[in-house]
């Protein structure tokens, strides 16, 4: 076909107009649309990013509470095992404690029985030792064995010191009217009678009536009372003091 100057300008003018109503009607809006859903997209993708980084944020929280949560729950365990060896501590302390307690208890109480048990066994024995020596001095007893312990009685008279022969002057002194006694075992000697009283007024410078008598319980040998004070060289209260002396350490050990 014959391409006149007159076609060819109508040609780029429909062509121009075509494009004009192509870009305003079809493009822009087209491109419109396509920036909305690109616009769209990106928001989408925003929110997605920041659901994911919430997401990792709560994750990340809460395998760090689980953390905490096994750490708490290992110290309340240890601290609950603290406890519980504590308390079993405490009572095998209170438990010991105790046990210390009954066995001192139980120490001590074995210890009086053996000590009352000793102590009855040895006043048995110093009960049958003084029976025995009892019987057997009384056997030997006589006018002999008392004339004996009447000179010792009057050696130890002779050899008393100042104070002790004070001590006797003042027991006489005491008395309105000054006596004595002296008993024995057996008779005693006029003889023998007259030399201790006259010791005893010379060295005390002092007249005393005097009372003699018997006393079977002195098994053998004399004894002076005057007044308070009380000499003696028998059997029967050597014995006695020796028992009591013996009764008395045992009941203050």
């Amino acid at each position: 076909m014959d391409l006149n100057p007159s076609t060819f300008v109508l040609e780029i003018v429909n062509f121009l107009v075509l494009v004009w109503l192509l870009k305003r009607f079809l493009y822009q809006p087209v491109s419109a649309a396509i920036e909305e859903r690109r616009r769209q997209i990106a928001r989408t993708v925003a929110e997605a990013r920041d659901t994911q980084t919430a997401a990792e944020t709560l994750r990340m929280q809460y395998e760090s509470r689980l953390a905490d949560w096994e750490s708490e729950k290992r110290q309340a365990r240890e601290a609950f095992k603290q406890e519980i060896e504590a308390e079993r501590q405490r009572a095998l302390d209170e438990l010991e404690k105790a046990l210390d307690a009954e066995r001192e208890k139980a120490r001590v109480l074995i210890e009086r029985q053996r000590r009352d048990m000793e102590s009855d066994l040895e006043r048995q024995a110093l009960r049958l030792s003084r029976q025995f020596a009892s019987r057997f001095l009384e056997r030997l007893a006589g006018p002999e064995m008392e004339a004996a312990l009447l000179r010792m009685f009057g050696e130890d008279l002779a050899a008393m010191s100042p104070e002790q022969w004070q001590a006797l002057t003042r027991a006489l002194e005491e008395q309105e009217h000054p006596e004595a006694e002296i008993a024995s075992a057996f008779p005693l000697k006029p003889e023998s009678c007259a030399e201790l009283t006259e010791m005893i007024e010379a060295r005390t410078g002092r007249a005393v009536a005097w009372r003699f008598r018997e006393d079977p319980a002195l098994i053998c040998g004399i004894r002076l009372r005057a007044g308070h004070r009380v000499l003696a060289a028998n059997v029967g209260e050597e014995l006695k003091f020796f028992a009591d002396g013996a009764e008395n350490s045992l009941g203050g050990g």
